[in-house]
């Protein structure tokens, strides 16, 4: 259903893409007046990891969103996972999502991420697959897939 690859320095348009139009309606109940400008922003735009730390998820070879995960002796932690409007609800993000909590246990370790609070659509995504909260802070909330 899905692969992942790593970026190449052609690529970083398609990760800015990727988390400006999935996260539109995130950023707009932020701020309602927020409008989607890619030509413009992208020339602020300063790729905020390495191209090493993120691998673009593709679905039948096509490029359909990012990842970024950091993975220690300890924990798994799940550092930006969006998908293109347009592919989501086909069943994609929960494949990648199942094959992470399937490594987390394998290797019996937790898995972290941050969800923003007024990102509904995402806290139900991972509270659906066993994620409970367990920290917030003003704007984000600590969520934690705990090996059972």
């Amino acid at each position: 259903m899905y692969t992942l690859r790593k970026p190449t320095p052609a690529d970083e348009y398609f990760l800015f893409k990727v988390i400006e139009v999935a996260m539109l309606p995130t950023k707009q109940k932020i701020n309602p007046k927020y409008t989607l400008d890619l030509k413009n922003k992208y020339k602020e735009y300063s790729s905020p990891y390495q191209l090493h730390e993120v691998d673009i998820i593709q679905s039948l070879g096509i490029d359909v969103g990012r990842l970024r995960v950091k993975k220690t002796k300890e924990s798994i932690y799940i550092g930006g996972f969006q998908i293109l409007p347009e592919f989501q609800n086909k069943g994609i993000g929960t494949a990648v999502l199942l094959d992470i909590i399937q490594e987390a246990k394998t290797l019996n370790i937790p898995i972290f991420l941050e969800v923003q609070k007024v990102n509904l659509q995402a806290k139900a995504f991972y509270e659906r697959h066993h994620f409970k909260v367990i920290s917030n802070n003003k704007d984000d909330l600590m969520m934690k897939f705990h090996l059972e």
